[in-house]
């Protein structure tokens, strides 16, 4: 019973803290949007995409191996795996947020209309925190410690709504001031994280050893990461050349009142991982594929219910939530819905092919993506608009899901036939 309760109290923790996220970002577009304008708020969520690119390397590099293979480790082993982890970590984030500078000053040459210029250094630390207190809760979480996880995001987040909250009530908010707010508040959540931190291990034949065991895994996450960039993202900056960056604004303005299906996206991410490992190595082929198919009955169930609730009421609540201006928008939203469908869908198959340390079929559906959205973005955009780009980010996901369906058959069916042939 004593183990019952801790498990299910740490999923409504995991759950509590990715509400608050989700809620968190919903509410500061709020105030971007109606204090700084769509345009503004477009301009900032292309600058965001670019924290998230290098947030994306990150998780694939090392969050992800960090999740599948750190349940994994022996109670010896673990704390000289954190601590090889933690140093792996920050040279990652260093370079990385060295790496973003670099480009948005470079990039003044391609598109000096943006200005965006005077966001290198804010947009580079913001990077370089983000990163770190991102890898801090996920650690936290691997830890079973999601009580702290959750304090540490409540710094971070609700920190950045206060801040960004005191920035728009006072005279002359902008993206400058905005990026500074949200540097102060992962900066404090930093502090507080790195209290709870190992030391990190910089013995170098123990680096190399998880180094090796993580590129294993991370060769193809992260050439996955890259190209999942650019196919979930290619739609939006085809977009913003074509028709401005207000029409990005646009299209996040609407995507975050999906930010609900959030909670249960990255909630699970935090979870199934572990819990699907487990299932594989007390259960097998059979315990994991059972398991799978569990969270796709149960989580696509309730996904299409909230999905249906959105579609039926998507232009009132947008009116409601970014004002009378932005009426005629709804219909951004009812796709946003469509597409989260999906986006579930793939989930548990994904993190049933990590489990198997499977890969390289996640960089397959995104090389195909990639290859889709290069040949169709320019054209549905130019004829179709708006509708156009919704049109070809939902037929991306619909690709991505056949080819994680089809990849975990497979890759169960080998293991089987490999143990039949074993026994025989």
């Amino acid at each position: 019973m004593k183990s019952l309760f801790k498990k299910y109290g740490q999923i409504s923790t995991t759950l509590m803290d990715q509400g608050i996220l989700s809620l968190v970002n919903f509410l500061v577009s709020i105030l971007i949007v109606r204090f700084l304008g769509i345009e503004a708020f477009g301009i900032y969520t292309l600058l965001w995409m670019s924290v998230l690119f290098l947030q994306s390397l990150q998780t694939a590099m090392i969050i992800t191996p960090m999740m599948s293979i750190g349940p994994k480790q022996t109670d010896k082993d673990k704390s000289r795996y954190i601590g090889v982890i933690i140093s792996h970590q920050l040279v990652f984030s260093t370079i990385s947020s060295i790496f973003l500078y670099i480009s948005i000053i470079l990039s003044d040459y391609i598109i000096p209309q943006w200005y965006i210029t005077d966001y290198a250094i804010s947009l580079s630390l913001v990077s370089f925190l983000s990163q770190n207190q991102d890898f801090i809760r996920r650690l936290l979480f691997l830890e079973g410690r999601s009580s702290e996880a959750l304090i540490n995001d409540s710094v971070c987040y609700v920190g950045r709504f206060l801040m960004i909250s005191i920035v728009c009530l006072g005279s002359d908010p902008t993206l400058k001031s905005i990026f500074n707010a949200i540097l102060i508040a992962l900066f404090l959540s930093v502090l507080l994280g790195m209290v709870k931190l190992n030391k990190p291990i910089l013995n170098f034949k123990n680096n190399i050893e998880v180094l090796k065991r993580h590129w294993k895994m991370s060769k193809w996450l992260s050439s996955s990461a890259l190209l999942m960039w650019f196919s979930g993202n290619y739609f939006f900056v085809v977009t913003a050349l074509l028709l401005g960056p207000a029409t990005v604004g646009i299209f996040r303005a609407s995507s975050n009142i999906i930010g609900i299906f959030n909670i249960l996206f990255l909630g699970l991410e935090n979870i199934i991982p572990q819990s699907a490992s487990k299932y594989f190595v007390i259960s097998g082929i059979a315990g994991l594929k059972s398991y799978v198919k569990k969270l796709v009955l149960i989580g696509g169930l309730a996904i299409s219910c909230a999905s249906v609730i959105l579609i039926i009421f998507a232009e009132p609540l947008i009116i409601a939530v970014y004002g009378e201006e932005y009426a005629g928008n709804g219909y951004i939203l009812i796709w946003y819905s469509i597409i989260s469908i999906l986006i579930y869908l793939i989930l548990p198959f994904n993190i049933g092919l990590r489990t198997l340390e499977k890969t390289q079929p996640q960089f397959i559906s995104y090389l195909v993506t990639v290859f889709f959205s290069l040949i169709t973005a320019n054209f549905l955009i130019s004829n179709f608009e708006l509708n156009g780009a919704m049109f070809g980010m939902m037929i991306n996901q619909l690709i991505m899901l056949f080819v994680a369906i089809l990849f975990f058959e497979r890759s169960c069916r080998q293991i089987v036939d490999g143990d039949k042939n074993i026994d025989s």
